[in-house]
């Protein structure tokens, strides 16, 4: 069962780009061995987010912070919802005990850093990361549009 952290605020959503798929999606992925779906959610989003490969110290302690949020099932997926807030908490811990990213010269502090700092090589999973509007009514797409899409 795949998982995934959700950062989002009241009207946009962190989302990451994947060039392989061309297309948007949320910031997690499958599990390895048995992990939890949180634990999947948590070392998926370090990967995904910084290219790094979160050590046990690490991932403990962000299993004590994030541990307890109430996940949302979508089929197969399970979402943990996180506030902007929680963000920043969880960019201030991988840095306080990483030795910083691969993708960014110095690690990030502010959503602007995160979302206009990074600098990730060729064939990433998510290449770049942005914050996507929440559409609460539904919409329609004008079929017409379409050839500038594809």
């Amino acid at each position: 069962m795949s998982a995934g952290i959700v950062f989002k605020s009241e009207t946009h959503v962190l989302m990451g780009y994947q060039p392989d798929k061309n297309s948007i999606s949320g910031i997690g992925g499958k599990p390895m061995g048995h992990e939890t779906p949180i634990e999947t959610a948590l070392r998926e989003t370090v990967e995904e987010m910084f290219g790094l490969h979160p050590k046990k110290k690490l991932m403990d302690i962000l299993l004590t912070v994030f541990t307890g949020r109430e996940p949302v099932k979508n089929g197969s997926y399970t979402m943990f919802l996180c506030s902007m807030s929680d963000l920043d908490l969880f960019m201030m811990t991988v840095k306080d005990h990483s030795d910083g990213s691969p993708y960014y010269k110095k690690f990030p502090r502010t959503l602007d850093d995160l979302l206009f700092e990074r600098r990730t090589p060729l064939g990433v999973e998510v290449s770049h990361l942005c914050m996507v509007p929440i559409i609460h009514e539904p919409f329609f797409v004008d079929q017409r549009d379409m050839k500038y899409v594809t």
